[in-house]
């Protein structure tokens, strides 16, 4: 397969490097030749760097551009650790002249693509230097059918009842490692046997009316009596169904069996499937509900306390993604088994949907024994838990709600101790908090702003204002920047601030980054068509979205989009998202900054970054925040640290801007700092899209 591969590749190859008389003529035909594969093609140098990119009608699977890429290398392209392996394979087919192949995932626009990689030397020497072609196949979709597979497999063998299928001999061809947990066998022990052989394990009446069912309806269910030769008596409910084949004849039979033992009776097991919870066998929903308003009636009649206890697991959601569901499944297990071992014979604790619990206590009257639950359960996870193979830290936020100060119904002490355990995980997690009133208040509030931004998104009710700023020593327009307002008629007393905030914490400020972007986009293109010289155009970047990866895709998707030069466009970050050492800050800043971005650090003086940070990140211009211009001409200690500042920024290369300048007494000390560039109300207010379009044209009339 590789020599075939080699073989058809080396006739590409050859294509590329004919004569100039032929390079025309052969450019188009391998043009036609590669937009009939089903691959993207690169050859690059040694280094990394892009030379050609083949991509016809195949352009969104491109990782960027196919004009930045062009300009570019992989290190630039591609996060660490896949640039290093491409790089890795690329020296060894260098060394080796031999293909190296292996797979990666990339996150494009449309979401996270698979793709499988070929890499092979060319012999063709480009600018002294030998080079490869990669050769990536978009495998998204057999990866979703292998990954669709391995879940029916998984939840087949899994399930939390037997599972037989038979083929139409009612040759058994598969089982579940349930149904063998039942029988005392392995799968392995079953498969291959015929159903007579079950058939001996049930009472011959009942095996009667399931062969008179399956000749006449091709379905039974039905409760039975099955007795293994190697195991104990089980009482199960039993269903067999015939699976018809595309000619709706019968092709295959499916048995499900589920384990009622202890339940002689149909509507006894019926009744736990409606009051448990399957997998960690605690109360469910419904019958957590039904307990506590007996368990509120039983306390109101003895005139007794009770508490009840809200548990949520945190960060329960990285668990599954990480590791897997199976192993997020035993984290509940572990937890639910883990808390039980401590409750009191009389406490009922249930699981009220996903990874939250209740723990129902009664007869809690006084505050150390609602300390004394709270402790142990806080006690059990003070160590690593041991799930499967692994060591996992679990925590638990935990909230409040006592019985009857906190309310006197199902929905009032739920909602209550919902709420406590909403202020911890806003607080940080891994605590527990008693419901007070204003708890309700923030929490009301809160949800309403959410929903309300969740729908001025889905609406695009977002505008810009531009605030202008001005060189201090000749006060031209030196460059304009965007601020993203909220124009839904709920939200206009809300600052944006806030609202960015809470975007961020819920999951929603890549939405509005799309939004920012396309709309910032859009206005210098219509700038551009219009003819209209733009100075430096600067947005903000929050700390949130330095931390995701496809950042630089995220960016240069919209202005590839709308042909906006990266020189054009400033970023502006606060000193805050360089206060920790991450990996992925550090390389979406310099990604950003070799493609053309300048960047500029807001808010400075606020935060607690370091200096070395500024220098070893060779940023543009450092922004004094507000703070210190306000009290510039009253404050002795603001004007030394202002006066400071410039100075240090201007002995590591730095352009200085001071924000929100009000007064010309701020002005002309700023001035008399040697301030490079200045913006604020004095100057000018934040102008609308028809006001700052003026402002420019006069500007570009002076000039």
């Amino acid at each position: 397969m590789h020599k075939l591969l080699q073989h058809q590749l080396n006739k590409l190859i050859s294509l590329v490097s004919e004569t100039d008389n032929e390079e025309n003529e052969n450019r188009l035909h391998l043009d036609t030749i590669i937009s009939a594969m089903a691959d993207l093609m690169y050859i690059v140098d040694k280094e990394g760097n892009f030379l050609e990119v083949y991509a016809n009608n195949k352009e969104h699977l491109l990782p960027a551009p196919k004009e930045i890429l062009l300009q570019t290398s992989i290190p630039n392209v591609f996060d660490a650790e896949l640039s290093e392996h491409l790089m890795h394979m690329i020296q060894t087919v260098l060394k080796t002249k031999s293909l190296q192949s292996g797979e990666f995932t990339l996150t494009l626009p449309e979401g996270i693509r698979y793709f499988e990689q070929k890499v092979i030397p060319t012999g063709l020497i480009k600018d002294q230097s030998e080079t490869v072609m990669i050769i990536s196949r978009d495998i998204t979709k057999r990866k979703q059918q292998e990954a669709d597979a391995r879940l029916i497999e998984t939840v087949f063998q899994e399930a939390s009842g037997g599972m037989i299928i038979e083929d139409k001999a009612r040759n058994i061809i598969h089982a579940n490692n349930t149904i063998g947990r039942m029988l005392g066998l392995s799968p392995s022990q079953l498969i291959g046997k015929n159903s007579e052989y079950l058939s001996t394990m049930i009472p011959q009446e009942i095996n009667d009316k399931i062969d008179k069912a399956m000749m006449t309806k091709g379905f039974w269910k039905g409760e039975v009596e099955i007795r293994p030769p190697q195991s104990k008596k089980i009482y199960a409910w039993l269903t067999i169904n015939t699976i018809l084949d595309h000619e709706k004849e019968p092709d295959h039979i499916l048995m499900m069996i589920t384990d009622i033992s202890g339940t002689s009776q149909s509507n006894n097991k019926m009744e736990y499937l409606a009051s448990y919870d399957t997998l960690t066998d605690l109360p469910n929903r419904a019958f957590l509900f039904a307990q506590l308003k007996q368990s509120i009636a039983s306390m109101q009649q003895q005139k007794r306390n009770g508490m009840l206890l809200f548990i949520d697991i945190d960060h329960f959601k990285e668990f599954n993604d990480n590791y897997g569901h199976q192993i997020g499944d035993e984290v509940l297990l572990s937890v639910s088994r883990q808390i039980k071992s401590i409750c009191r014979k009389e406490d009922i604790l249930g699981r009220l949907s996903g990874d939250e619990f209740l723990l129902i206590s009664e007869n809690v009257n006084n505050q150390h024994a609602v300390d004394s639950i709270i402790e142990k359960i806080q006690t059990i996870f003070k160590t690593p838990q041991k799930i499967g193979n692994l060591s996992l830290h679990i925590s638990v936020s935990m909230g409040v709600a006592l019985y009857p100060e906190h309310g006197k119904t199902p929905e009032t002490l739920i909602n209550a101790a919902d709420q406590a355990m909403y202020s911890v995980k806003k607080q940080g997690r891994n605590n527990h908090a008693f419901y007070t009133k204003e708890m309700s208040l923030i929490s009301n509030e809160y949800y309403f702003i959410l929903n309300t931004l969740k729908d001025a998104i889905y609406h695009s009710n977002f505008t810009l204002a531009y605030q202008p700023l001005f060189f201090l020593k000749d006060m031209s327009l030196s460059g304009i920047e965007v601020l993203l307002r909220c124009s839904h008629s709920r939200l206009s007393h809300i600052p944006i601030s806030r609202l960015i905030s809470m975007a961020e914490e819920t999951g929603l400020m890549p939405k509005i980054t799309h939004l920012l972007l396309d709309m910032v986009c859009n206005q210098l293109y219509l700038w551009q068509m219009a003819n209209i010289k733009l100075p430096e155009v600067s947005i903000n970047l929050s700390q949130k979205e330095l931390h995701e990866g496809n950042l630089l895709l995220t960016i240069h998707s919209h202005l590839s989009r709308y042909n906006i030069d990266p020189h054009d466009i400033e970023l502006e970050i606060t000193e805050s998202a360089l206060l920790q050492e991450n990996v992925i800050v550090k390389e979406n800043i310099t990604r950003l900054q070799k493609l053309g971005h300048t960047f500029s650090i807001d808010d400075y003086g606020t935060g607690f970054s370091s200096l070395s940070n500024i220098k070893t990140f060779n940023f543009d211009k450092l922004k004094i925040d507000k703070s210190f211009i306000s009290n510039l001409s009253t404050n002795e200690n603001d004007r030394v640290i202002v006066s400071a500042t410039i100075d240090m920024a201007k002995k590591l290369g730095l352009k200085v801007v001071a924000e929100g300048v009000e007064t010309k007494e701020q002005a002309t000390l700023l001035k008399s700092f040697n301030c490079d560039i200045v913006q604020g109300f004095f100057y000018s207010k934040p102008l609308n899209t028809e006001d700052i379009e003026k402002l420019l044209l006069e500007n570009q009339e002076l000039r």
